[in-house]
């Protein structure tokens, strides 16, 4: 009799430290950090060849989809936003990207480009006809010609221009179809060392790719946006694509939905004959 106790209670014991051990190994995998390899930039392929096709990773929760590159000297980040919503989402809160050496998630140097408009009551963009969305496009690097910074080295401005002595720079255009394209341009001297090595190829860094949450363009408070909207939905119908984004419902206009990778540098420079 005492050993058949004995045998239940160690049994009980046993299976409750197995379902600690799955739930523990299951929050592991759920909550660890995506991590994935950027890949070498051999300038064999411009800018308007990598925008070209659709860029390598598409994040569900930003609905962008985007690339990583570097060379020696560099990291190039490229940013497709296809979807209104993610379009409307960039123009009037900027997209925010933080980048820690460590990989610890210290964040020690961040860039905001476009700047956000500071005054309480944001300048409406100008949607009311595809004149004003034209003139908006043509003039957007004249009326965005500058970024936010954080934390670089050598630089104490908080805002520089996009085209600056610090090799930062930041910008962002269109294709001829309306996709909105991002590039940002980060030297590692200003936040790594002057330039990267064959040593560094296993280096990994935090990289995190932040855009603002927006309400639903179609809520009466967001007039001007459905406005913008029905104006892209209308270019998007006549060109035969579907009009997507519209069902979202987000709140918290000054929160972030982060976007947390570990990213491993790449050193694979083209073999010189």
């Amino acid at each position: 009799m005492f050993l058949c106790i004995y045998f239940i209670c160690t049994m009980k014991r046993n299976i409750t430290i197995l379902l600690l051990f799955c739930i523990i190994a299951l929050c592991f995998e759920t909550c660890k950090i995506e991590s994935f390899q950027s890949q070498w930039s051999n300038q064999v392929c411009n800018d308007s060849c990598i925008f070209k096709s659709p860029l390598r990773f598409y994040d569900t929760n930003t609905r962008l989809q985007y690339s990583i590159f570097n060379d020696n000297k560099n990291l190039y980040i490229y940013i497709k936003a296809t979807e209104n919503i993610a379009q409307l989402k960039i123009l009037q809160n900027g997209i925010l990207l933080k980048i820690d050496s460590t990989s610890k998630h210290k964040k020690d140097v961040s860039l905001l480009y476009p700047i956000p408009n500071k005054s309480k009551k944001k300048k409406p963009i100008p949607f009311d006809s595809q004149s004003d969305w034209d003139i908006y496009v043509s003039r957007f690097s004249y009326d965005h010609a500058y970024m936010k910074i954080t934390g670089f080295k050598n630089i104490k401005e908080e805002e520089i221009l996009t085209n600056n002595q610090f090799g930062l720079s930041a910008s962002i255009s269109w294709d001829n179809i309306g996709g909105l394209l991002y590039k940002a341009t980060i030297p590692f001297a200003r936040f790594f060392k002057d330039s990267i090595t064959v040593n560094d190829s296993s280096k990994v860094l935090s990289l995190e790719i932040a855009l603002s949450q927006h309400q639903d363009p179609r809520d009466a408070s967001q007039a001007q946006s459905t406005t913008a909207l029905s104006i892209a939905d209308e270019k998007a119908m006549k060109r035969g694509n579907p009009v997507r984004g519209n069902g979202i419902q987000q709140s918290g206009d000054e929160s972030y939905l982060y976007n947390i990778r570990t990213l491993k540098l790449n050193f694979t420079p083209a073999i010189i004959h």
